[in-house]
């Protein structure tokens, strides 16, 4: 298994978190390095350090995909619109 203190010290390199704020994505973090190492073939290869960076940058981009919407309100796609309100009491 890949070194998940040093796949977590990469992915806050690159998300910008604090350590605490990235403790919420360990699971994230654990989940796309275990698909990183189902698919090596060697199992020594698994600490490498571009190993370890790609999976660091695995969970970044799943990060990355579950934190875009934030702002965007509307969209239009051809016919259809999509309008979120935001309703503040």
């Amino acid at each position: 298994m890949t070194d998940l203190v040093k796949v977590k010290k990469d992915f806050i390199t690159l998300s910008s978190l604090s350590e605490e704020e990235a403790k919420k994505y360990e699971s994230l973090i654990y989940m796309e390095t275990e698909y990183i190492n189902s698919l090596l073939k060697n199992d020594g290869d698994e600490n490498k350090n571009t190993v370890v960076f790609l999976c660091a940058a695995r969970a970044y981009y799943q990060y990355v995909l579950t934190n875009q919407s934030e702002g965007i309100t509307s969209f239009k796609a051809g016919c259809a619109v999509f309008n979120r309100h935001i309703f503040k009491p």
